[in-house]
């Protein structure tokens, strides 16, 4: 596998190998590990654990059915928007990016209530029609991970991607706030944000991968 960094090479991994994911990423001024790794004879768990060592601070876990990468600093800290409790999230035969727009919202009223909002405003994502989906299901005592993890395995995206600043920002409520790599000129009182991703999108060029089906990326084509 060659890949400029974790948060490339976890897509490519995703994508390959079919697997849902929910990755919190956190961005930093020095320069990130590049992935050259080949292995013969493994398992994609193998795989994806060497790939994770690559860049350490990394951790792996698993949730309804989706792979969690995280830092581990970050995952259980009270501060992430992610562990938010939410008792009751509905959807009722609706597209699940419109959904993730709800979810949005309910999140910065609880984690960022500080400002007036903008009703305007909307995370990244792909629009409906590009891989988005209608969904039905019901969600009880859950936190907000929980419900992103039922969106990427309801929907035709394979990965959402929370993106938190080198230096943690907080909102008026302690938590942490993130941004949208597809909206970042988002205004302070719009956070915390995140992206869903299609399988096949590359969040660092922030394009469409050229050559990741069937395995080609593993020899770096």
């Amino acid at each position: 596998m060659e890949a400029e960094n974790l948060l490339q090479a976890l897509a490519k991994f995703s994508d390959d190998f079919q697997v849902p994911m929910g990755i919190e990423w956190q961005l930093s001024n020095v320069s990130y590990k590049p992935v050259r790794l080949q292995w013969e004879n493994t398992t994609a768990l193998q795989i994806l654990k060497d790939t994770v060592a690559v860049e350490p601070g990394y951790t792996i876990s698993l949730g309804s059915g989706v792979i969690h990468i995280s830092r581990i600093t970050i995952f259980d800290d009270r501060r992430n928007f992610l562990n938010i409790p939410i008792n009751d999230f509905e959807l009722s035969s609706e597209y699940v990016f419109h959904a993730n727009n709800r979810l949005r919202k309910l999140v910065v009223e609880l984690a960022n209530p500080a400002f007036p909002k903008n009703e305007a405003g909307c995370a990244g994502s792909f629009g409906v029609g590009s891989g988005d989906q209608k969904a039905s299901f019901h969600l009880r005592n859950i936190v907000v991970r929980d419900i992103l993890d039922k969106f990427v395995t309801s929907a035709g995206f394979n990965i959402w991607l929370v993106t938190f600043p080198e230096l943690p920002a907080i909102t008026e409520k302690d938590f942490f706030k993130s941004i949208s790599i597809f909206s970042p000129g988002l205004p302070s009182s719009e956070l915390p944000a995140w992206d869903l991703l299609l399988p096949g999108y590359d969040p660092v060029r922030r394009q469409m991968g050229v050559g990741w089906k069937q395995g080609l990326w593993r020899s770096g084509s």
